[in-house]
């Protein structure tokens, strides 16, 4: 019984602070969100600044709070992002399968920033 309460605390402690990430893929939408720990949002913001770099470089310079953004190769989606949250959401009838590639290695990116 000790065991297993003690488990059960470890488990309240590392989702409280933790990383928490939600992927919905339906046949209109493709949406992320990830929670994290604040130390690592600016990790995040660095990774935006030079994944977005490669096809704006004027695009990011703020995304705190919630904007669309419409990349030079076309790729547009929502973006929403504060200390320790971030969203992102793609329709996919305003985006072409070049788009929708793009979108997923920048999640993936992402993905890899907050491990």
């Amino acid at each position: 019984m000790f065991g297993l309460l003690v488990m059960l605390m470890t488990a309240c402690n590392l989702n409280s602070g933790g990383l928490s990430v939600t992927v919905k893929k339906t046949d209109e939408r493709y949406e992320f969100k990830a929670t994290y720990p604040d130390r690592k949002t600016a990790k995040v913001n660095d990774y935006l600044k030079k994944a977005f770099k490669n096809e704006d470089s004027a695009l990011f310079v703020q995304v705190e709070g919630g904007k669309e953004v419409m990349l030079a190769n076309g790729t547009t989606f929502y973006i929403r992002s504060n200390p320790g949250i971030i969203e992102l959401e793609l329709l996919k009838q305003k985006n072409t399968p070049v788009g929708y590639h793009y979108f997923e290695e920048l999640i993936e990116g992402i993905r890899d920033v907050l491990k």
